[in-house]
C-alpha cells in the first residue's frame, strides 16, 4: 500500500474526530433494560462449606498418633512455635516468680507470732 496525498488528511481528520469525542461530554449508551428474573450471583453460587474442626485438626491429630514419625521439617516449626510461646510468656513467668519469692521472703522476715 503506498501513500497518497489523501491519506495524511484523513488520518489528521480521523484524529480530530477522536479528540472531539473524547473532548465532548459522555454519550449516553443505550442499554435495553434488565429483566427482572435474572438471578443474582448469590442465589446462583452456594457458599463453600467450612472445614470441621476436626478435618482441620486432622493433619495435627495423625503426625501426633503412636508410631507417626515427623519430617524434620515439621519438628523444625514445631520448635520454632515452641521456642516463640517461651520467649512470649517467659517475661510473665519471671514476673509471677519474682513476686512469690518476694511475698515468700517477706513471710520469712516477719517476727514469728506469739
Amino acid at each position: 500500500m503506498t501513500p497518497t496525498a489523501d491519506q495524511p488528511q484523513q488520518l489528521l481528520d480521523d484524529l480530530q474526530a477522536i479528540q472531539e469525542l473524547l473532548e465532548s461530554p459522555a454519550i449516553p449508551v443505550a442499554t435495553p433494560p434488565l429483566p427482572d428474573d435474572v438471578p443474582l450471583l448469590c442465589d446462583v453460587v452456594l457458599p463453600a462449606a467450612e472445614p470441621s474442626a476436626e478435618a482441620a485438626a486432622r493433619p495435627f491429630l495423625d503426625a501426633t498418633r503412636p508410631g507417626a514419625t515427623l519430617t524434620p521439617e515439621v519438628r523444625a516449626q514445631a520448635s520454632l512455635i515452641v521456642q516463640q510461646v517461651i520467649d512470649e510468656f517467659m517475661p510473665r513467668i519471671e514476673a509471677e516468680v519474682r513476686l512469690r519469692l518476694e511475698a515468700s521472703l517477706d513471710a520469712l522476715r516477719r517476727p514469728p507470732h506469739d
